[in-house]
């Protein structure tokens, strides 16, 4: 296919902000359309606010957009969204765990997730690899998800380095509701969902389960007879549940577990996760101008996992690596207050503390001769943070918008410990000890400061700026997990500096009639930015990763120094009238090393396209906004990402990709309706990944789903 990435982004901008021109109404007309107006947003402020009152880029996909989205996962109806991408191509129904890592704006170069993402105001990236567990998440009560890149490290700490987004659900309407599907590859699925509201009590749960064959994820010409469909199934529960103690004060309970196995393309080569969350929070409004929150929620997460290598002929496989009990038993406690302190000024305030102990014991160093693992290897630690926020909201006049927040985080490792030990043949320890490392207590003091201003320029036209900073703390995936993918190899670093990082960002927001324009051009620089760093390639002993056969590389997780990501994003979204829409969505991302990371400097970051763009034509007869107001809805949706390095080095590369999705849904009866979704419509082949020996991995192809969603009526 024609490389897409040649088209310049200047031309693509100026014909965005012609199109949105050329549709603006009069501001009698601009004030007549207020959906788009009067949506509130959370994640960039922690405090509800309209959308076109806040100082930043805030997209929002409501649950009638994401239902009306081509994709089996959330993550892939997520992708509506061009600056939102996965760590990889690779849909999370098929892809292994820990590269579900989310990257937005170009700030990806490793599998750990450099965004926050949330569910009701509470954390639900992996505490151990801070990868997300997309199927983990509700679907059937969302009310609406919220993206915010580059806007929420001031407030949220840690894990928004790059941002944050916010799965928001929706009040218990009291019905029942079920969503049934099934599709090729024997992909079935089955939500249930329902609650009720009292006078002073609500509730609700949500049930998930989706089991699939999956597909071979080998390139055709590359598949050997040991190559599987990657298999996976998942359930997964969410229950909320809230009273009112007095007039001013709710107590609030909620629970989030999840269970999910996968094969990951060999019949060996095996994984397993659990994860299991409780929070329970109060919030309170204290008199007319002060409220308060306190969140607190204990997590334990499991996971356990199985790497294998294949010969070259693809026939057979052995074990190298079998993690048995990666861990993390986490403890956070969130508490927030906000001040009105006169009308048009506003303060809000609050601490985080975070506890987390994590670790990895796995099996290794496998003989063929004796059909067992000689070595058996325990490494992990503590983790404690600190912080707290502070942020000004101000109205200065009719038309200037101030946010000024600053946050200061202590970030600890305690107990860093590293211990080898001989393995009997039972397959427990014969006592021999063969290596304890101890790494010594660290400590990081954090400064996130952020600025942003956003100014009412006419009636329909605002302009937006910021400047703000970030960091991250290194996961404990990246100090004590190795992993193996292939015959290429990566270390784990017990001594990984934080990330962090400045920015800045500037934009238009115009609205018409019909008509609704946002581009921002943003600027971001990540200092000791961690990369899986190559530092050797087989065959023959190379430290820290051990032997590494022929065609394969030595990669350890490294502060690699600086990376500069500057880009642009926009977003287009035209009613045209009679029910028929197109919403446009374009990101260019030039993300690279920088002048201080040696031989790495000037070339392009691992797994970022310079370019993504996605179009959306849709058409609802009889549209009266709400699913069961519809006759019938149909949606065509284009993906584009360009070229991407796969490697650091720059030395392979993975093709672009254009794919199409459908979505045709339509009312069978009183309650009751019915969908079609087909992914990858043209069956492109999407390469995911490509080894140091050449062997290509590839994504979903063409998926067609069919299924039912079914409401108790009125």
């Amino acid at each position: 296919m024609q490389n897409l990435g040649t088209v310049h982004s200047a031309a693509v901008i100026d014909l965005l902000i012609y199109l949105a021109l050329f549709t603006l109404g009069s501001p009698a007309e601009a004030r007549a359309d207020a959906a788009w107006r009067e949506e509130i947003v959370v994640t960039a402020t922690r405090t509800p606010q309209p959308r076109d009152a806040v100082p930043a880029w805030v997209a929002v996909l409501s649950a009638e957009e994401l239902a009306r989205t081509p994709g089996v996962g959330l993550d892939d109806q997520l992708r509506r969204n061009p600056g939102f991408r996965l760590f990889r191509r690779a849909s999370s129904t098929v892809a292994h765990p820990t590269v579900q890592g989310v990257s937005l704006r170009g700030l990806g170069a490793t599998a750990a997730s450099r965004s926050l993402v949330l569910l009701d105001g509470v954390p639900v990236n992996d505490p151990f690899g801070t990868w997300v567990p997309w199927h983990r998440l509700p679907r059937l009560t969302l009310s609406r998800v919220e993206i915010a890149p580059a806007a929420a490290g001031s407030l949220w700490g840690s894990g928004a380095l790059a941002g944050a987004i916010h799965l928001v659900t929706r009040r218990p309407n009291g019905r029942l509701t079920l969503e049934a599907s099934a599709g090729d590859r024997e992909t079935v699925r089955l939500d249930l969902a329902s609650g009720f509201r009292r006078q002073r009590s609500d509730a609700f749960f949500d049930l998930r389960g989706l089991a699939t064959e999956g597909y071979r994820t080998v390139a055709a010409e590359q598949r050997g007879t040991i190559d599987v469909p990657a298999r996976s199934e998942h359930q997964s529960f969410y229950g909320r549940f809230a009273r009112d103690l007095n007039a001013a004060t709710v107590l609030r309970l909620r629970a989030l577990g999840s269970l999910e196995r996968r094969v990951n393309g060999t019949p060996q080569a095996r994984n397993e996760a659990s994860s299991v969350a409780v929070t329970a929070g109060l919030a309170a409004i204290a008199n007319a101008r002060t409220t308060w929150s306190v969140l607190t929620t204990a997590q334990r997460n499991r996971f356990e996992n199985q790497f294998t290598a294949v010969d070259d002929a693809r026939g057979t496989e052995r074990p190298v690596l079998d993690q048995f009990d990666v861990f993390s038993d986490s403890l956070r406690v969130d508490a927030q207050l906000g001040r009105q302190l006169v009308a048009d000024h506003r303060l809000t305030g609050g601490i985080e503390v975070r506890l987390n102990d994590a670790g990895v014991g796995e099996d290794f160093f496998f003989s063929a001769a004796e059909g067992r693992f000689l070595r058996r290897r325990r490494a992990g630690g503590d983790e404690r943070l600190l912080g707290a926020f502070v942020q000004h909201e101000a109205q200065l006049g009719a038309r200037l918008t101030l946010q000024a927040a600053l946050r200061i985080d202590h970030f600890a490792q305690r107990d860093g410990l590293r211990r080898e030990v001989a393995r009997d043949g039972a397959g427990g320890s014969d006592g021999t000890v063969l290596l304890v490392q101890r790494f010594a207590d660290r400590d990081h003091t954090e400064l996130v400061p952020r600025l942003a201003v956003r100014w009412a320029m006419s009636e329909h036209v605002d302009l937006l700026a910021g400047a703000y900073g970030g960091f991250r703390a290194p996961s404990a995936n990246e100090l004590y997990r190795p992993f193996r993918v292939g015959n290429d190899i990566t270390a784990a670093n017990a001594v990984l500096d934080p990330e962090r990082l400045r920015g800045g960002e500037v934009g238009l927001s115009a609205r018409g009639r019909r008509t609704q324009l946002r581009a921002t051009a943003f600027w971001n620089e990540v200092a000791d930015a961690i990369a899986n760093a190559t530092i050797g390639f087989g065959p023959g002993q190379v430290a820290p990763c051990g032997f590494v056969p022929t065609g394969g590389t030595c990669r350890v997780r490294s502060n690699v120094g600086t990376v500069r990501v500057r880009g642009v994003e926009a977003a287009l979204d035209v009613r045209l009238g009679q029910g028929l829409s197109f919403d446009l969505g374009y990101t260019l991302q030039d993300a690279r090393f920088a002048g201080d990371t040696g031989t790495l400097a000037g070339l392009r970051l691992p797994q970022v396209p310079r370019h993504q763009a996605t179009l959306g034509v849709e058409w609802q007869q009889g549209a009266g906004g709400a699913l069961r107001d519809e006759r019938l809805a149909v949606r065509l949706e284009l993906r584009y990402a360009g070229p991407q390095p796969e490697d650091d080095l720059g030395t392979r590369r993975l093709d672009d990709t254009l794919t199409l999705g459908v979505l045709l849904r339509r009312p069978l009866s009183r309650g009751l309706d019915g969908w079609l979704s087909v992914d990858n419509v043209t069956d492109e082949t999407i390469e995911v990944g490509r080894s140091a020996n050449g062997l290509v991995t590839v994504g979903l192809p063409q998926q067609i789903v069919a299924g039912i969603r079914w409401r108790l009526p009125d």
